[in-house]
Protein backbone atom coordinates (compact mmCIF):
# COMPACT_ATOMS: atom_id res chain seq x y z
CA UNK A 1 0.00 0.00 0.00
CA UNK A 2 2.90 2.72 1.13
CA UNK A 3 4.67 1.32 -2.39
CA UNK A 4 1.75 2.69 -4.65
CA UNK A 5 1.04 5.46 -2.36
CA UNK A 6 4.39 6.54 -2.91
CA UNK A 7 4.35 5.60 -6.95
CA UNK A 8 1.35 7.73 -7.06
CA UNK A 9 3.25 10.90 -5.10
CA UNK A 10 5.97 10.53 -7.63
CA UNK A 11 3.72 10.66 -10.76
CA UNK A 12 1.80 13.55 -9.67
CA UNK A 13 5.18 15.53 -9.08
CA UNK A 14 6.37 14.49 -12.65
CA UNK A 15 2.87 15.70 -14.06
CA UNK A 16 3.22 18.62 -11.90
CA UNK A 17 7.11 19.66 -13.35
CA UNK A 18 6.47 18.54 -16.74
CA UNK A 19 3.36 21.57 -16.58
CA UNK A 20 5.35 23.75 -14.88
CA UNK A 21 8.21 24.22 -16.85
CA UNK A 22 8.50 26.50 -19.22
CA UNK A 23 11.80 26.87 -21.92
CA UNK A 24 13.11 29.92 -22.41
CA UNK A 25 11.83 31.90 -25.55
CA UNK A 26 14.75 31.41 -27.78
CA UNK A 27 14.30 27.45 -27.54
CA UNK A 28 10.48 27.89 -27.74
CA UNK A 29 10.82 29.89 -31.13
CA UNK A 30 14.06 27.82 -32.58
CA UNK A 31 12.37 24.31 -31.78
CA UNK A 32 9.49 25.61 -33.98
CA UNK A 33 11.08 27.30 -36.55
CA UNK A 34 12.85 23.42 -37.27
CA UNK A 35 9.15 22.11 -38.19
CA UNK A 36 9.18 24.47 -40.59
CA UNK A 37 10.47 22.08 -43.77
CA UNK A 38 12.77 23.23 -46.18
CA UNK A 39 12.75 24.60 -49.57
CA UNK A 40 9.86 25.14 -51.31
CA UNK A 41 6.19 24.10 -50.70
CA UNK A 42 2.71 23.96 -52.68
CA UNK A 43 0.22 23.58 -50.42
CA UNK A 44 -3.86 23.84 -52.06
CA UNK A 45 -6.81 24.57 -49.47
CA UNK A 46 -10.31 25.19 -49.40
CA UNK A 47 -11.72 28.32 -47.56
CA UNK A 48 -14.78 27.62 -46.19
CA UNK A 49 -17.14 31.19 -45.52
CA UNK A 50 -20.32 31.67 -44.21
CA UNK A 51 -23.41 32.85 -47.05
CA UNK A 52 -26.32 34.94 -46.10
CA UNK A 53 -28.56 31.75 -47.41
CA UNK A 54 -28.01 28.45 -48.57
CA UNK A 55 -24.39 26.34 -49.26
CA UNK A 56 -21.41 28.20 -47.62
CA UNK A 57 -18.94 29.77 -50.14
CA UNK A 58 -16.16 27.77 -50.82
CA UNK A 59 -12.84 29.38 -51.67
CA UNK A 60 -9.61 27.54 -53.45
CA UNK A 61 -6.22 29.10 -52.20
CA UNK A 62 -3.34 27.39 -53.84
CA UNK A 63 0.10 28.79 -52.08
CA UNK A 64 3.52 28.52 -52.96
CA UNK A 65 5.91 29.01 -49.90
CA UNK A 66 9.64 29.57 -50.57
CA UNK A 67 10.14 31.40 -46.77
CA UNK A 68 7.90 33.05 -44.51
CA UNK A 69 8.49 36.64 -46.54
CA UNK A 70 8.12 34.45 -49.94
CA UNK A 71 5.01 33.46 -50.90
CA UNK A 72 2.28 34.29 -53.75
CA UNK A 73 -1.29 32.76 -53.16
CA UNK A 74 -3.56 32.08 -56.61
CA UNK A 75 -7.54 32.18 -55.08
CA UNK A 76 -10.01 30.97 -57.71
CA UNK A 77 -14.27 30.04 -56.63
CA UNK A 78 -15.81 27.02 -56.21
CA UNK A 79 -19.29 25.95 -57.07
CA UNK A 80 -21.53 29.12 -56.80
CA UNK A 81 -18.95 31.47 -56.75
CA UNK A 82 -16.69 29.55 -59.69
CA UNK A 83 -15.77 32.44 -62.31
CA UNK A 84 -16.67 35.11 -59.65
CA UNK A 85 -13.53 35.37 -58.00
CA UNK A 86 -10.15 35.40 -58.98
CA UNK A 87 -7.25 37.05 -56.97
CA UNK A 88 -2.92 36.23 -56.67
CA UNK A 89 -1.17 38.06 -54.13
CA UNK A 90 2.76 37.98 -54.13
CA UNK A 91 4.07 38.74 -50.85
CA UNK A 92 7.70 40.18 -50.81
CA UNK A 93 9.01 40.75 -47.15
CA UNK A 94 6.69 43.55 -45.93
CA UNK A 95 4.80 43.99 -49.11
CA UNK A 96 1.80 42.55 -51.03
CA UNK A 97 1.96 42.89 -54.82
CA UNK A 98 -1.08 42.73 -57.24
CA UNK A 99 -3.61 44.06 -60.05
CA UNK A 100 -6.34 45.81 -58.97
CA UNK A 101 -10.12 45.30 -60.54
CA UNK A 102 -8.96 48.44 -62.47
CA UNK A 103 -6.39 46.31 -63.96
CA UNK A 104 -3.62 48.72 -61.97
CA UNK A 105 -0.38 47.25 -60.75
CA UNK A 106 -0.48 48.13 -56.38
CA UNK A 107 2.30 47.69 -53.64
CA UNK A 108 0.54 47.63 -50.27
CA UNK A 109 2.05 47.18 -46.96
CA UNK A 110 1.53 43.36 -45.90
CA UNK A 111 -2.28 44.11 -43.70
CA UNK A 112 -1.26 43.62 -39.86
CA UNK A 113 -3.61 40.31 -39.59
CA UNK A 114 -1.34 38.36 -42.15
CA UNK A 115 -0.83 35.16 -39.74
CA UNK A 116 0.50 32.63 -42.86
CA UNK A 117 4.22 33.90 -41.49
CA UNK A 118 3.98 32.05 -38.04
CA UNK A 119 3.33 28.66 -40.32
CA UNK A 120 6.46 29.11 -42.47
CA UNK A 121 9.69 30.89 -40.59
CA UNK A 122 12.56 28.77 -40.54
CA UNK A 123 14.72 30.73 -38.19
CA UNK A 124 13.41 32.03 -34.88
CA UNK A 125 14.95 35.73 -35.67
CA UNK A 126 13.18 36.34 -38.37
CA UNK A 127 9.75 36.05 -36.69
CA UNK A 128 10.71 37.52 -33.56
CA UNK A 129 10.13 41.30 -34.83
CA UNK A 130 7.21 40.45 -36.08
CA UNK A 131 5.61 39.44 -32.82
CA UNK A 132 6.68 42.45 -31.32
CA UNK A 133 5.24 44.56 -34.25
CA UNK A 134 1.86 42.68 -33.69
CA UNK A 135 2.07 43.43 -29.88
CA UNK A 136 2.26 39.73 -28.81
CA UNK A 137 5.77 39.85 -27.41
CA UNK A 138 7.36 42.70 -25.88
CA UNK A 139 10.28 43.92 -27.18
CA UNK A 140 12.65 42.53 -24.53
CA UNK A 141 11.96 39.03 -26.36
CA UNK A 142 14.49 40.18 -28.34
CA UNK A 143 16.93 40.06 -26.10
CA UNK A 144 15.96 36.36 -25.62
CA UNK A 145 19.00 34.40 -27.35
CA UNK A 146 20.89 31.08 -26.77
CA UNK A 147 22.66 30.77 -23.62
CA UNK A 148 25.31 27.77 -22.46
CA UNK A 149 24.30 27.26 -18.78
CA UNK A 150 26.83 26.92 -16.14
CA UNK A 151 27.90 27.61 -12.70
CA UNK A 152 29.58 30.95 -13.56
CA UNK A 153 26.67 31.47 -16.10
CA UNK A 154 23.04 30.54 -14.11
CA UNK A 155 19.99 30.29 -16.38
CA UNK A 156 18.22 33.75 -16.41
CA UNK A 157 15.30 35.26 -15.20
CA UNK A 158 12.29 33.53 -15.66
CA UNK A 159 10.24 35.42 -18.90
CA UNK A 160 7.09 37.26 -17.98
CA UNK A 161 5.87 36.94 -21.06
CA UNK A 162 5.97 33.26 -21.10
CA UNK A 163 3.17 31.23 -19.53
CA UNK A 164 1.03 27.75 -20.08
CA UNK A 165 -2.25 27.10 -20.69
CA UNK A 166 -4.59 24.70 -22.83
CA UNK A 167 -6.39 24.46 -26.21
CA UNK A 168 -8.42 21.53 -27.10
CA UNK A 169 -6.98 19.83 -23.91
CA UNK A 170 -3.69 20.03 -24.68
CA UNK A 171 -0.81 22.16 -23.13
CA UNK A 172 0.77 25.28 -24.89
CA UNK A 173 3.59 27.70 -23.99
CA UNK A 174 1.56 31.30 -24.52
CA UNK A 175 3.63 34.23 -25.67
CA UNK A 176 2.11 37.38 -24.92
CA UNK A 177 0.56 38.60 -21.30
CA UNK A 178 -3.11 37.65 -19.95
CA UNK A 179 -5.94 39.67 -20.76
CA UNK A 180 -6.91 41.76 -17.66
CA UNK A 181 -9.90 41.95 -16.15
CA UNK A 182 -12.83 44.03 -16.75
CA UNK A 183 -11.17 44.61 -20.30
CA UNK A 184 -13.52 44.59 -23.56
CA UNK A 185 -10.76 42.97 -25.91
CA UNK A 186 -8.67 40.03 -25.44
CA UNK A 187 -4.93 40.18 -25.53
CA UNK A 188 -2.91 39.47 -28.11
CA UNK A 189 -0.93 36.15 -27.96
CA UNK A 190 0.51 32.82 -29.52
CA UNK A 191 -0.22 29.41 -28.57
CA UNK A 192 2.79 27.04 -29.35
CA UNK A 193 1.90 23.60 -28.13
CA UNK A 194 4.67 21.79 -25.71
CA UNK A 195 6.67 19.19 -26.54
CA UNK A 196 5.11 19.08 -30.25
CA UNK A 197 6.31 22.87 -31.06
CA UNK A 198 3.81 23.11 -33.88
CA UNK A 199 1.53 26.77 -33.61
CA UNK A 200 -1.85 25.83 -32.12
CA UNK A 201 -3.33 29.66 -32.14
CA UNK A 202 -2.60 33.29 -32.10
CA UNK A 203 -4.49 36.10 -31.56
CA UNK A 204 -4.18 39.59 -33.26
CA UNK A 205 -4.82 43.21 -31.05
CA UNK A 206 -7.88 43.23 -33.75
CA UNK A 207 -9.18 40.16 -31.82
CA UNK A 208 -9.01 37.81 -35.57
CA UNK A 209 -8.05 34.49 -34.41
CA UNK A 210 -6.64 31.47 -35.61
CA UNK A 211 -6.66 28.20 -34.02
CA UNK A 212 -5.10 24.94 -35.81
CA UNK A 213 -5.51 21.38 -35.62
CA UNK A 214 -4.84 17.95 -36.40
CA UNK A 215 -0.83 18.22 -38.06
CA UNK A 216 0.56 16.23 -40.37
CA UNK A 217 4.18 15.40 -41.52
CA UNK A 218 5.38 16.29 -44.86
CA UNK A 219 8.12 16.08 -46.81
CA UNK A 220 11.56 17.59 -45.56
CA UNK A 221 10.42 17.84 -42.01
CA UNK A 222 7.67 20.23 -42.46
CA UNK A 223 4.59 20.13 -40.13
CA UNK A 224 1.35 21.57 -41.25
CA UNK A 225 -2.31 21.66 -39.81
CA UNK A 226 -4.75 19.74 -41.66
CA UNK A 227 -7.57 22.45 -40.60
CA UNK A 228 -7.42 25.59 -39.23
CA UNK A 229 -10.46 28.33 -38.40
CA UNK A 230 -10.32 31.80 -38.28
CA UNK A 231 -12.03 33.96 -36.22
CA UNK A 232 -12.41 37.18 -38.34
CA UNK A 233 -15.14 40.05 -37.29
CA UNK A 234 -18.42 38.05 -36.19
CA UNK A 235 -17.63 35.30 -39.04
CA UNK A 236 -15.85 31.86 -38.26
CA UNK A 237 -14.23 30.67 -41.75
CA UNK A 238 -12.75 26.73 -41.88
CA UNK A 239 -9.93 26.47 -43.75
CA UNK A 240 -9.30 22.91 -44.73
CA UNK A 241 -5.55 21.65 -46.25
CA UNK A 242 -6.19 19.27 -49.36
CA UNK A 243 -2.47 18.79 -50.43
CA UNK A 244 0.97 20.05 -49.54
CA UNK A 245 3.52 19.33 -51.78
CA UNK A 246 7.60 19.81 -52.29
CA UNK A 247 8.60 21.18 -55.24
CA UNK A 248 12.26 22.40 -56.77
CA UNK A 249 13.21 25.94 -55.44
CA UNK A 250 14.68 27.05 -59.08
CA UNK A 251 13.80 27.92 -62.21
CA UNK A 252 9.89 28.89 -62.96
CA UNK A 253 9.09 27.70 -59.23
CA UNK A 254 11.17 30.24 -57.96
CA UNK A 255 9.99 33.03 -60.12
CA UNK A 256 6.19 32.67 -58.73
CA UNK A 257 6.95 33.96 -55.75
CA UNK A 258 8.58 37.05 -57.35
CA UNK A 259 6.72 40.15 -57.81
CA UNK A 260 7.84 40.31 -61.70
CA UNK A 261 5.78 37.19 -62.19
CA UNK A 262 2.84 39.74 -62.47
CA UNK A 263 3.86 41.30 -65.65
CA UNK A 264 0.96 40.07 -67.52
CA UNK A 265 -1.71 42.84 -66.08
CA UNK A 266 -4.67 41.33 -67.41
CA UNK A 267 -4.03 37.37 -66.59
CA UNK A 268 -4.28 38.43 -63.12
CA UNK A 269 -7.12 41.51 -62.79
CA UNK A 270 -8.54 40.66 -59.53
CA UNK A 271 -11.87 39.95 -59.80
CA UNK A 272 -14.07 39.39 -56.46
CA UNK A 273 -17.28 38.73 -55.58
CA UNK A 274 -19.71 41.35 -53.99
CA UNK A 275 -19.99 39.55 -50.76
CA UNK A 276 -18.79 41.96 -48.11
CA UNK A 277 -16.85 39.54 -45.48
CA UNK A 278 -14.83 37.94 -48.42
CA UNK A 279 -13.95 41.40 -49.85
CA UNK A 280 -12.85 42.35 -46.19
CA UNK A 281 -11.10 39.13 -45.98
CA UNK A 282 -8.98 39.16 -48.47
CA UNK A 283 -7.84 43.42 -47.91
CA UNK A 284 -7.32 42.51 -44.26
CA UNK A 285 -6.13 39.21 -43.80
CA UNK A 286 -4.48 38.29 -46.93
Amino acid sequence: MMKNTMLLTLSLFLTSSAWAYIPPYWMIMSRTAENHGRGMYVIDQDLIFPAPEGEPYIINEKWYVLTEGNLRVEITGRRQLKDKINLVYVYDETRRHFIDEAGVRKAVRTPSDFFEPLFHFRFSKNIKPYLVTQKIAPPESLRSEPHKYSQKSPLPEPENYLRLGRIDGVVNYIVGFPTLPDTTNKSPGLWIEQDQFTVRQVRYPSQTQVTARRYNTYAQGFKFPREREIVFGNSTIRVVTNSVTSIANAGENKLKVMPTSLAKLQDFKAQLPDDSVIRNFYSLVR
